[in-house]
């Protein structure tokens, strides 16, 4: 019987406790930037509104999110699916995006991709209309069939 009544009281303080409670219930927009969420499918999440910077999204599904006019800084999109994702009017800085799945559906349109890495990913296969990358990202993107990429503005 004491043993029940100890155990009930020290669950009470606990949960009652503000600084614990505070720890359950930070948002997943508090929560996201010190988080590491590698391999979560995020396909049927609302992420719209979410603050992603610092964020380590290795391995994840972002399939057919929409990040228009968002501003990534230091985001891990390493192997993540990013198929069919638009990226149009972002800014990218010190992101990773090595290995990640690109489709020609992904769209980096007027984006600006000086910011990232995109080794051993598939980059010429996205949409990049008026999209600004690096010499280097150039030199390192696939080429089709033809050795013709389209890539955008070339900033050195």
């Amino acid at each position: 019987l004491m043993f029940s009544l100890l155990l009930v009281c020290l669950l009470f303080f606990f949960f009652n406790d503000t600084a614990t409670t505070e720890i359950y219930t930070l948002s997943l927009h508090d929560a996201l930037p010190i988080s590491r969420l590698m391999g979560i499918d995020f396909t049927q999440t609302n992420i719209d509104s979410t603050r992603l910077d610092g964020a380590n999204l290795g391995l994840c599904s972002l399939r057919l999110k929409d990040f228009k006019k968002r501003r990534f800084v230091g985001v891990n999109f390493s192997e993540a699916d990013i198929t069919g994702c638009d990226f149009s009017l972002c800014e990218f800085e010190d992101c990773h995006l090595e290995g990640a799945v690109i489709s020609p559906e992904t769209t980096f349109n007027n984006a600006d991709l000086r910011g990232a890495t995109f080794v051993g990913s598939e980059l010429c296969v996205a949409r990049l209309q008026g999209a600004v990358i690096t010499s280097n990202q150039a030199s390192s993107m696939l080429f089709d069939r033809y050795g013709i990429v389209v890539a955008g503005n070339l900033d050195a």
